[in-house]
């Protein structure tokens, strides 16, 4: 009677310590749960060979397209404004490659940025940029028509690698930036030199005639590609000048265009003698 008792009570007791394990362990697994759910793994970083894929856009639409993720507030994005509206001009009309650009800001403020840095007439998305595998902006990537990531570029790009992301676009001209400005010491020591130079005003007439830089020629930046031919020669260096850095862009790639070379974009602020 006893030894009944006392398996019984050696039963109830196994029972509870298998109730209290099983309790302890759904405790535990709904922990780790929760951790891993309030905390999911962080995407992998976009790199070669990674596949993209961002709802809306079809990459199908293009042999490659170049990403361009930028955000309000970037200082090295606002910077490489310049780069950027070359990489545009460069492609426009061009079948084979184009350009996406994606930016996290509410849509009106990310739009407003877009046009406040000359990112305008371009395919442009609003989009959280984590899952992407953009973690840091600018971000550059080469995309082909399956999504498929070829080439990345993060951060402020030197001189080379200006140069080498218009490589990979199959640019004629792939000069960086720095190459083709000119700050107004050097436009001094040029002429100093007594160099073949012209100073091409792009600003409209009445800025002009109000004040210039000492021996500038007017043509309104509108009027560069067709009056270019009959009033500039080919032979001597072409030094930009406007109020509008969009305008400088526009009227340096229609001279290039046109088959001049030798054009540089002057980037200081106007001057009333050199």
């Amino acid at each position: 009677m006893n030894s009944n008792v006392a398996d019984s009570g050696k039963r109830r007791i196994g029972r509870l310590l298998n109730i209290a394990i099983l309790f302890m362990c759904l405790v535990i697994a709904g922990i780790l749960i929760k951790g891993i759910l309030s905390n999911p793994p962080e995407p992998p970083n976009l790199v070669p060979t990674a596949r993209i894929f961002i709802e809306g856009i079809d990459w199908a639409k293009s042999e490659q397209t170049l990403l361009v993720a930028v955000r309000k507030g970037c200082a090295y994005c606002s910077q490489s404004g310049r780069f950027y509206r070359r990489l545009i001009d460069g492609l426009k009309g061009s079948a084979d490659v184009r350009i996406v650009v994606v930016y996290p800001d509410e849509t009106s403020h990310g739009e407003a940025y877009l046009r406040e840095i000359g990112l305008t007439s371009i395919e442009s998305k609003q989009e959280t940029l984590a899952p992407l595998g953009i973690k840091l902006v600018p971000t550059l990537a080469l995309v082909d028509r399956n999504g498929l990531v070829s080439k990345v570029w993060i951060g402020e790009l030197s001189p080379k690698k200006e140069s080498e992301v218009m490589a990979a676009l199959r640019f004629k001209d792939t000069r960086p930036v720095s190459e083709w400005t000119i700050n107004e010491s050097e436009l001094k020591r040029r002429i100093a030199n007594r160099e073949a130079i012209i100073v091409l005003d792009l600003r409209e007439r009445g800025a002009y005639t109000n004040g210039h830089l000492d021996g500038a020629k007017n043509i309104p930046w509108d009027e560069v590609y067709t009056r270019a031919k009959n009033e500039l020669p080919q032979n001597q260096s072409i030094v930009l000048y406007s109020n509008d850095e969009l305008q400088a862009d526009i009227a340096y790639s229609d001279l290039f265009r046109l088959g001049y070379t030798n054009v540089l974009v002057y980037t200081a602020a106007p001057v009333k003698s050199l």
